[in-house]
């Protein structure tokens, strides 16, 4: 992740910016899993009817990811702490 890191604030320098971002968006998609998964990896979202994973995902003004991070899908966006 360093080196993403380091490739951001370039991009965002050369873009005339601030090299890191004040502020991002965070966004979630829910993915079905497997019967052989277990059980404590994943959860129910009952906004789509999934049973299985939730990506979230941070994404600064320029459309460059912040960060990432996989979670049950009974996990919503405020509670998933994306670094």
């Amino acid at each position: 992740m360093e080196f993403h890191d380091r490739l951001r604030r370039r991009i965002r320098e050369r873009a005339g910016r601030d090299p890191e971002p004040i502020g991002s968006v965070i966004d979630s998609q829910s993915v079905k899993v497997d019967a052989v998964v277990g059980a404590y990896t994943h959860g129910f979202d009952g906004g789509k009817l999934i049973n299985g994973r939730r990506c979230h995902a941070a994404i600064a003004a320029l459309g460059r990811l912040m960060g990432v991070k996989a979670t049950s899908a009974g996990i919503v966006e405020p509670e998933a702490e994306v670094h």
